[in-house]
């Protein structure tokens, strides 16, 4: 199997912690519940249970995001070593990304499955 480019791939390395699902197994295909209801994927739009620990001491928040609408099966959750990032409902996702990159010492993915049948 091909690894799938994924978006921090080409970015210098951090450290990393451990992140597990319930509700997405590493590589498999996501259940219904975690595909979206829009464009007749058929899903219901509901965050899957995710678990981290191994988290650096001096991280300060953690944040947790999909990377992109187009790519929901990639579950990103990040320890940032600040209190805030300073961004709004209006911040926009590449905003956030910066700040994430700028701030983040800690970071771990998983990675599941969709195909439209």
């Amino acid at each position: 199997m091909i690894k799938p480019c994924g978006p921090y791939d080409f970015l210098p390395p951090i450290r990393t912690f451990s992140l597990t699902s319930q509700s997405v197994a590493r590589g498999e295909q996501l259940a219904r519940e975690q595909v979206s209801g829009i464009l007749g994927a058929g899903g219901s739009d509901i965050s899957p249970q995710l678990s981290w620990s191994g988290f650096p001491r001096r991280h300060r928040v953690s944040r947790w995001r999909c990377p992109t609408p187009m790519c929901p099966h990639f579950l990103v959750v990040h320890a940032v070593g600040v209190e805030e990032l300073n961004v709004s409902g209006t911040s926009t996702p590449a905003c956030l990304d910066f700040l994430l990159f700028t701030h983040a010492i800690a970071r771990a993915a998983v990675y599941g499955t969709f195909e439209r049948v």
